[in-house]
């Protein structure tokens, strides 16, 4: 059950027609853990995906990640094979360059889905950079989460919306829900919905204990 998120739903759906008559945007969904970023993005793309392509990455926090996750993610979606060598930079902005007409679709607007950009390495902000400067004109959106801590996420977003004219991005950030719509949820999974309030704080994925509050 997703509450609270209408006008952000409305809002990405309006960004999408947008992008879909070739004006390109990148949004970036920025709040705490738990807080729904991904829960926002499926209800979107349950709107979206009728009549859009949509190609999906995401960022892990794993120590033996490699570089350019995400890509080799949306290549899989787009039925593209992504080259095994991109050792160099000089490669990869070759490669770049090519994944930015693999995203172009003469027939319908493409969504770009990059989860967890927190966790991304280098390789992958210079691709988002270098994406998001060159889709203005194109029917693409760019979509990422984020978290918005000071030490992970807000230096990531920073590093690919600088540059960007306001028109060119959106930033939305995530409140945390209602005491009425917690109430709602904790009332469909039997729980006691002001204690459920007090750990959570309206945050609908919280694992804190009552020891961490």
């Amino acid at each position: 059950m997703l509450l609270e998120r209408e006008e952000e739903i409305r809002r990405l759906c309006g960004i999408l027609e947008k992008s879909a008559n070739g004006a390109g945007h990148t949004v970036v969904i920025a709040g705490e853990a738990g807080i729904g970023k991904t829960a926002l993005i499926r209800a979107f793309l349950r709107e979206a995906g009728s009549f859009a392509r949509v190609l999906k990455g995401a960022c892990e926090n794993l120590s033996i990640a490699g570089a350019l996750v995400p890509l080799r993610d949306v290549a899989r979606d787009a039925g593209w094979e992504l080259p095994r060598d991109l050792a160099t930079q000089g490669d990869r902005l070759a490669v770049f360059s090519e994944v930015l007409e693999v995203l172009t679709d003469p027939d319908r607007a493409t969504v770009v889905v990059i989860e967890d950009l927190h966790w991304a390495d280098d390789a992958t902000l210079d691709f988002l950079r270098f994406l998001a400067r060159r889709i203005e004109d194109r029917a693409i959106m760019l979509l990422l989460t984020a978290r918005d801590d000071i030490r992970e996420g807000r230096p990531q977003i920073r590093k690919i919306v600088a540059g960007l004219t306001s028109e060119a991005v959106t930033r939305i950030e995530l409140a945390p829900l209602s005491k009425a719509a917690v109430t709602l949820l904790s009332a469909s999974a039997r729980r006691d919905a002001g204690e459920v309030y007090r750990l959570a704080g309206g945050n609908a994925f919280c694992n804190r204990t009552p020891s961490e509050q």
